[in-house]
């Protein structure tokens, strides 16, 4: 078993649960690893990207502190080392996208001041720009593109005490060599493993819609997007991943409806949220 602590440096404050960590943390547990996540979400003083929303009219106004807070008042560095310390990681993995980059790096250095425990970066920012992340002394290892076999296969050779050489879709730093691997085939979610929600606070369920709360899920049925629209990653993506076919790919409706199912009932959902690209370009 690997011990695998994922980071959410979601400085902006919106709760949500991320659809990567929670999918690769299922997967990951799936087969038989420990999960844990660092989330600063609630330890963030302000819902700077809600506040936001709400001033522009995208949502209605809620009473959003009665159900958020307003912030654990805690020092994130502080609490990041103690996480470490008592989690005791064999691979800390930082999902990432432009937003959350400045917060990220700092707590990369964090990590290595704290443990000599390898750090993966992934996400849409380290697939399209890795240079930002090879340049980063601090990082180790990036994933380019999904992660789901990446991770998996990480973490058995790091329960095995193997090299890392060859781990599809890793970009990996070693004594100031860089070796890239191939891409694997596509994610096809089979067999199918639900997204794991318990790591993370509860409070990221509750979202404002339409002047109330509900508990919300979100959910994927298709990864992708056909078109090349120049101010979105997906025309880049198209371009990383031509050598793997079809870069639009649906997840079986009927997985979609059984994954649905099963987290309505577990969490008690109220409302349904697709992440999908283009929800109406579906067949």
């Amino acid at each position: 078993m690997s011990r695998i602590l994922f980071v959410y440096p979601n400085k902006e404050g919106y709760p949500i649960i991320p659809l990567g960590i929670s999918v690769l943390a299922g997967i990951l547990k799936y087969h038989g690893h420990a999960v844990d996540v660092f989330d600063i979400t609630f330890m963030m003083p302000a819902h700077l990207d809600h506040k936001a929303r709400e001033t522009i009219g995208v949502v209605k106004k809620v009473d959003m502190e009665k159900y958020w807070g307003t912030g654990d008042k805690v020092n994130i560095e502080e609490e990041f080392r103690k996480k470490i310390l008592s989690f005791r990681p064999d691979l800390i993995a930082f999902s990432i996208v432009e937003n959350n980059y400045g917060c990220a790096k700092r707590m990369f250095k964090i990590a290595k001041e704290t443990v000599k425990t390898p750090i993966i970066v992934g996400g849409i920012f380290p697939t399209v720009s890795p240079e930002f992340f090879i340049e980063d002394d601090n990082v180790d290892i990036i994933c380019v593109g999904e992660g789901e076999c990446a991770l998996v296969e990480l973490a058995k050779r790091i329960q095995e005490k193997r090299d890392f050489s060859g781990v599809p879709n890793l970009i990996l730093k070693n004594n100031n060599k860089i070796t890239r691997s191939d891409f694997i085939k596509y994610y096809n979610w089979e067999p199918l493993i639900f997204q794991d929600w318990d790591i993370f606070d509860q409070r990221h369920l509750l979202k404002p819609f339409i002047g109330k709360m509900w508990k919300t899920g979100f959910f994927e049925m298709s990864r992708g997007c056909p078109f090349n629209c120049s101010y979105c990653a997906n025309h880049v993506y198209q371009k990383i991943f031509q050598c793997l076919g079809k870069y639009r790919r649906e997840k079986p409706v009927e997985s979609a409806i059984r994954e649905i199912e099963y987290m309505k009932k577990k969490y008690a959902l109220e409302l349904v949220f697709f992440n999908d690209e283009n929800f109406l370009v579906m067949s």
